[in-house]
């Protein structure tokens, strides 16, 4: 199983099997600095319309989008942030609360073709698609197990209509990254725990478990 905090600046996964743990890295970074267990949740977007063609595909059907030269992820785009600034997207989490809530469009301009494009509802889930995907990709590895269960964490207060975004898009981006002999339904990707549930059973699986203490855990990511 895989147990990813999709967090706003950036993401975490973990992976179970055979009784051991280990962290993923989305790629290198040219910091000194950067955390090795932190990916960060940014896009450098190289070629905008490319993108939109080929994360159009049904994961159900067809799977690994030829992404080359057309998007990077984590590391190599936030490292790209000082050269190519307009390219880049950050804090994906945060888009669909932007767009369907606040009724923002952020603009931006691919690096390849140097054309603005504006961000809505449908590109917005594009991008967190293919972040998934990319994700997906660096966790199920040529040659290597495939795996089939996810668990998201998500905000303890946090719109519902974006959070079934985030659901949804997550899930069929890392499906598009599964061998396609894998049926869709195999499949499993669900947010399981609010981030103060999941902090909690990391620090005190005990006192995580306990139902009367629900509320309290709940309650710290409303302070």
């Amino acid at each position: 199983a895989v147990g990813i905090d999709f967090g706003t600046t950036a993401t975490v996964a973990a992976l179970y099997q055979k009784g051991y743990r280990s962290l993923l890295r989305l790629g290198s970074s040219a910091s000194s600095t950067a955390k090795s267990a932190e990916n960060p949740a940014y896009l450098l977007i190289k070629d905008h319309e490319r993108l939109w063609a080929e994360m159009a595909r049904d994961p159900k059907t067809q799977r690994f989008p030829h992404l080359l030269r057309i998007v990077r992820g984590s590391h190599a785009a936030y490292d790209a942030r000082a050269i190519a600034p307009n390219a880049v997207i950050g804090e994906l989490k945060s888009l669909p609360e932007r767009i369907l809530n606040l009724d923002q469009s952020p603009q931006l301009r691919d690096r390849e073709r140097q054309r603005d494009f504006l961000l809505d509802e449908a590109r917005v889930r594009v991008l967190i698609r293919t972040y998934a995907y990319l994700l997906g990709r660096a966790i199920n590895r040529p040659g290597q197990d495939v795996y089939l269960h996810y668990r998201l964490t998500h905000p303890a207060k946090f719109d519902e209509r974006s959070r079934k975004l985030l659901e949804d898009e997550i899930k069929n981006g890392i499906l598009l990254a599964i061998p396609q002999d894998i049926p869709a339904e195999e499949i499993t990707v669900e947010m399981a725990a609010s981030e103060p549930e999941a902090f909690a059973a990391e620090v005190c699986p005990e006192l995580a478990a306990h139902p009367a203490l629900e509320p309290l855990i709940t309650r710290l990511g409303e302070m």
